[in-house]
């Protein structure tokens, strides 16, 4: 029997959609810096492997919902700094 994680068998829980959607909800409207710094503690906590199973699985999943939340903003900064570049304009600092 193969043992390894695996995150589509966990998103199939009930138990497990509801907590992803509940980490989800405060995590749109954080800024990068503070998505990240959450995401590096999120990764820290895991690594340590001293959460229970059920906590594990959440802060696993709410780093699923961090990460995807940096690679958007990210995304975001790309397209302007793109659109500020191709017209010409000084490419300095983009407001996020």
């Amino acid at each position: 029997m193969d043992r390894r994680f695996n995150p589509t068998l966990v998103a199939r829980h009930p138990d497990a959609a509801a907590a992803l959607e509940s980490a989800t909800e405060d995590v749109a409207v954080l800024g990068f810096e503070d998505a990240f710094a959450r995401l590096e503690t999120t990764v820290q906590q895991l690594e340590n492997g001293d959460l229970p199973l059920e906590q594990a699985v959440a802060a696993y999943e709410r780093g699923l919902a961090l990460a995807q939340r940096c690679a958007l903003l990210l995304e975001q900064v790309e397209l302007k700094i793109r659109q500020v570049d191709a017209s010409g304009n000084d490419v300095g600092a983009v407001p996020l």
